[in-house]
């Protein structure tokens, strides 16, 4: 009964402050352990590459994704932009023919009967090494939505194939595929450096 009285008097306190200051941060929360959520932004030191944490939540189609990137500020850096096929490649994980340096040969400026063979189409579904089955890496945030959807699996590059597509990476499965550039799918951006 007395932990009830103090959790209502603590609630209390802190909305009578919200009109004013708010509550202030506890960061002995963040001491004691208390998960503060995934950071903004995660950087590959394999790639030299800093990738948004939580990937966009919106599906868009090519040109959208390119304009969410391009005016994107976050975590105090403006030189956001979508990720080419070859940078984005190197989020892969766990599946050798498409991680980069694989037997896949798609890059930037691949064409589909040049570059595209069987070895592009990847690894077992949900075979990856993040807690979801993603062939990324665990420590990337995942999406909030339903991983075994296959939908929303499918990421951006800007890497065309021709004027209506463009190459994109499956992280359910690590496939190098094309997607037209109409289709909806997810974008996470990427900037160089750390």
């Amino acid at each position: 009964m007395t932990k009830m009285i103090t959790r209502f008097a603590i609630i209390a306190i802190c909305a009578a402050f919200i009109s004013s200051a708010g509550c202030k941060e506890d960061k002995a929360w963040e001491d004691a352990g208390v998960d503060a959520g995934p950071a903004a932004t995660w950087y590959d030191s394999n790639s030299n590459l800093t990738w948004q944490n939580e990937p966009w939540g919106t599906m868009t189609n090519y040109q959208e994704s390119c304009d969410y990137c391009n005016s994107l500020t976050l975590d105090g850096r403006e030189d956001w932009k979508t990720p080419t096929i070859t940078q984005l490649r190197t989020l892969i994980r766990s599946c050798p023919a498409t991680e980069t340096g694989g037997a896949c040969a798609v890059q930037v400026g691949s064409t589909f009967s040049d570059d595209w063979t069987a070895d592009c189409m990847g690894c077992d579904s949900g075979g990856g090494p993040s807690a979801e089955g993603w062939y990324w890496d665990p420590e990337i945030a995942p999406l909030a939505v339903d991983a075994a959807n296959t939908t929303f699996q499918r990421f951006w590059s800007t890497s065309q194939l021709s004027s209506i597509e463009a190459w994109t990476v499956h992280f359910g499965t690590a496939e190098v595929h094309y997607t037209s550039s109409s289709a909806n799918i997810y974008t996470r951006c990427v900037a160089l450096g750390q």
